[in-house]
């Protein structure tokens, strides 16, 4: 009975390895430049545009020393988010809403900030094959109110990072709910 138990604990461990060690490969391809001058990311889910969606709002939740949710009305979500190092800027709060369209896209826009003039973008989830994956894209307008020479490639290198991570994170938080729903489905036989 007990080296059972062991196998099943043993499988389990290996299955979240596996988990990490899959999503570790896929990585948002390559950040680019609009012609608006907002920066565009994209990454490919396999997951359906609703898993995906529900994926972004409970980001909202994950890192709650970084970002918080004032309030909810509806469609419209308020939030805080504090950035502790910023290139040149340091330390920085912004509150933004955002403005859902199920299971479409998320658009946000800046309610305030003391650092930063321009805080917009959209997350965009776009269905592929037959709605069983999601491209899904993030695109962010930042612009802060210091002058310094390279004010936009530092601005720039700093957004791009964000992006990866932010859609990088949402794949890692969808493939890991589906390996931790399938452990215990494989470790019962």
């Amino acid at each position: 009975m007990r080296s059972l138990e062991g196998v099943r604990a043993l499988l389990t461990v290996a299955l979240l390895l596996a988990a990490l060690n899959f999503t570790g490969e896929a990585r948002a391809q390559s950040v680019c430049c609009t012609e608006s001058g907002a920066l565009t990311g994209s990454i490919l889910i396999d997951a359906s545009p609703s898993i995906v969606f529900d994926a972004i709002k409970r980001s909202r939740y994950q890192e709650p020393d970084r970002r918080k949710v004032l309030s909810i009305q509806g469609n419209r979500v308020l939030l805080e988010e504090c950035f502790a190092t910023l290139p040149i800027i340091g330390a920085a709060t912004c509150r933004y809403e955002e403005v859902e369209v199920k299971d479409k896209r998320i658009d946000y826009s800046i309610v305030a900030s003391r650092q930063f003039r321009k805080f917009e973008g959209s997350w965009e989830l776009e269905p592929k094959e037959n709605g069983n994956s999601t491209l899904l894209k993030l695109t962010s307008q930042v612009d802060t109110f210091i002058t310094v020479p390279f004010k936009k490639q530092i601005t720039h290198a700093s957004t791009r990072k964000d992006i990866r991570r932010r859609l990088n994170n949402i794949k890692h938080s969808i493939e890991t709910a589906r390996q931790l729903s399938l452990a215990p489905c494989l470790t019962n036989h």
